[in-house]
Formats: structure tokens, sequence, C-alpha cells
């Protein structure tokens, strides 16, 4: 049908038809684009590897961090395992002073320690540390990132579902080395309903004694926390034979140290997670985010070791849950 100006009446309709129809995907399109340049960085920020030595868990550490970061490795250097303080100094100032990365990543404790002792306001992000608190300075507030420690309300947990009606955990620590670890686990054990009898030492051989005092403490279990001075072979061997004596469990930090007799291991089970969860704490950090604000991470990812024949010596039942959970069984 013509209109008066001999045009067809319905040309103007379908026009209509025609940008009402194209409209819905002209706006899912803007949207897509909207979320993609949203999800993209607009700028990748350059970040500088120290690797304490070439080892092959500093290496899956870094291929997470890689992995979970999208800013720029520009370098990577290696202390190979230099334990002189000054030696590893030089070579994170050389690291400011010619690369001037917007981070550095630090991975392993000789490579925490070369940054704690060098003065910068270059952001630090490390991994692959146990104890970090005991290394970093206390006005250090440029750095952060992933322990190795296991989560202390982790570990207590575990222990409650081992032994459903525990009351009391018994543990020695050197207050300058596992101090912050211990005052985590007293608010877990606060809010678990357990009481931790927690003992400072100040080295292996005060730790003897401290263990021997435990032999009246009505205990339920005992924790071995990754301290250097509870680590040492005597020590292990005489926790063991307390535990042994008094009949309760022992939860340790290895899978060695199941062999050796603790009732339950668990420790960090990847080098590579915790190497990502430095490259998210990273991102966060190059995003704006203060490092002092940043908390440092514990593990994520644990690997659980149970040792049936020590429980069954001790009379333990462990329950199938626990059984389940393990990465590995020794029978």
């Amino acid at each position: 049908m013509l209109s008066r100006d001999g045009r067809h009446k319905n040309g103007s309709f379908r026009r209509r038809i025609s940008c009402a129809a194209v409209l819905p995907y002209a706006l899912l399109l803007t949207a897509v684009t909207l979320i993609a340049t949203a999800s993209t960085p607009c700028h990748a920020e350059n970040v500088v590897v120290l690797l304490s030595a070439n080892a092959p868990a500093y290496r899956d550490a870094v291929k997470g961090f890689e992995k979970s970061t999208h800013h720029k490795v520009i370098a990577t250097y290696d202390l190979k395992g230099e334990r002189d303080p000054g030696a590893a100094k030089k070579v994170f100032e050389k690291i400011l002073t010619e690369d001037k990365p917007d981070l550095i990543y630090a991975v392993g404790i000789y490579a925490l320690r070369a940054a704690v002792q060098t003065k910068t306001s270059t952001p630090v992000v490390y991994s692959m540390v146990l104890n970090p608190p005991s290394i970093l300075a206390a006005n250090q507030d440029n750095i952060t990132g992933a322990s190795m420690n296991v989560s202390p309300e982790q570990t207590l947990q575990t222990l409650k579902s081992l032994i459903p009606g525990l009351q009391r955990v018994g543990t020695i620590y050197a207050n300058d080395t596992t101090g912050f670890l211990i005052r985590e686990a007293q608010q877990a054990a606060e809010k678990l309903g357990i009481t931790l009898l927690a003992k400072p030492i100040d080295g292996p051989g005060d730790a003897i004694k401290a263990i021997n005092e435990f032999k009246d403490a009505k205990l339920d279990a005992l924790w071995l926390v990754p301290d250097n001075a509870c680590l040492a072979p005597r020590v292990v061997e005489r926790l063991l034979d307390v535990s042994y004596r008094l009949k309760v469990p022992v939860v340790g930090i290895s899978k060695s140290q199941a062999q050796l007799g603790t009732t339950l291991s668990l420790c960090f089970a990847s080098s590579e997670d915790i190497g990502q969860q430095a490259g998210e704490l990273a991102n966060l950090i190059l995003s704006g985010k203060d490092a002092a604000s940043v908390p440092f991470t514990m593990a994520r990812k644990t690997s659980l070791v149970v040792n049936l024949r020590a429980a069954k010596k001790m009379g333990i039942s462990v329950p199938e849950s626990i059984i389940a959970q393990a990465d590995e069984v020794i029978r």
C-alpha cells in the first residue's frame, strides 16, 4: 500500500522491526565488552623473582605465582643457597637499582632475609617460608606473603575429629619462633572448647624438661609445632616416648614424623598452590592495596598422614572419616 508521497506505508514498520530485532544483540555485545574490559588489567606491573636456591619446590612456587598473577616477571635471580647475609643483600640491592621492579617475589627463607635486611618501600611478597613473623622486623610494612604453616585451628580440629571428647592438648614452643602460632592456637582452642597447655622453652635441653612435666598434666593429645628447638631428634624421641606412656596421640608436621611414630601428621601439600597464594597477594598489592594491610596466609592445601600402627599401640580407634581424609595411611 502506498502513502501520499508514493512510499510503502509499511517501510518504516519494517525498519522498526529490524531495529527491535538488532537491539538485544547490540546490548549483549556492549555488556560482554564491558565485562571483558573490567576483567582485563589495564596495565601489567613489573615483578622480579628472587629465589633462595634453584630447588624444585621453589620452581613449583614460581609456576603457581605466574599462573595466578597477570603481572609481568621481568627477571629471575638465584641466590644459590647463599647464606651470607651481606652477599644476599647485595643481590637484592642490585634488583632495586637496576631492575626497579614494582614488586619483588622472594621465594624461600634466604630471599626473605635479604628483603628484611634492605631498607626499601618496594613491596615484597614471599612464599615457601615457615614462621615468617619470626624473621620479619617489627616495622617492616612493605612485606607480606604465603607461608608454609598449617593453620592451628585446622590442626586442633583434626585432633578433635580423632578424639571427639578432646579437652586438653599439650605443646612446647620457643616464643621468638612460634609464639605467634601459639597465640593463634589459643584463640582457636577457646573456640573449639579445648584447653591448650603450651610450655615455652629456651632450647632442646629445656624442651626435655617441659615434656617430662606433661606426665602429670592429664592430657588428651600432644602437638609438635614447627620449631627447631622442638624438632631436635632427642626432643621428638622423648615426646613420642611420653605419648606412648600416656597413650595419647601426637600430631606432627611431616610424613617422616608419622613414620617415626606420631599418630597424625599435617603439613602443606603443594608448593605450587603456595605460589598461587603469593600471586593473589601480589595482585592485591599491585592493584593499590597497602602491603601492611594484607595479612600473610597459611597453607590452604594440606596433606594428612595417619599412622594406624601407632594408634593401635595406644588403643586409639581412628574414625573412618579421618582415614578417608588421609593422603597416606601407615598400616
